[in-house]
């Protein structure tokens, strides 16, 4: 559950980097850019995000979408991480082993 609750902490602090900026990745950010991926599909021509160091950028759909992917590629570089250590613990036969991983 420890393990559990750092990759939640984790992932609720999730941001990326782009367009020289830093932007957030957590859940609420991806349900957001899904939104805003769909306003292009709906005829929007660009949307406005805004980043971490609350500035304002104005993207196209092929920057959204670039922003978008680094999101989940952080999303899922942090779920492979999760599931190492969680294969690492099912291996454990001692409390040493178990207190032996650490996630930095």
């Amino acid at each position: 559950s420890q393990l559990k609750s750092t990759m939640q902490s984790k992932r609720q602090a999730l941001k990326v980097s782009y367009d020289d900026d830093e932007f957030d990745a957590n859940e609420d950010a991806q349900a957001n850019m899904i939104v805003l991926l769909k306003s292009f599909d709906l005829g929007a021509t660009s949307v406005s995000i805004r980043s971490t160091t609350e500035k304002t950028h104005t993207f196209n759909k092929d920057h959204t979408q670039e922003l978008s992917l680094l999101m989940l590629q952080a999303v899922n570089e942090l779920y492979d991480k999760y599931w190492e250590l969680k294969d690492q613990l099912s291996k454990c036969e001692t409390v040493d082993a178990v207190n032996e991983i650490k996630w930095e």
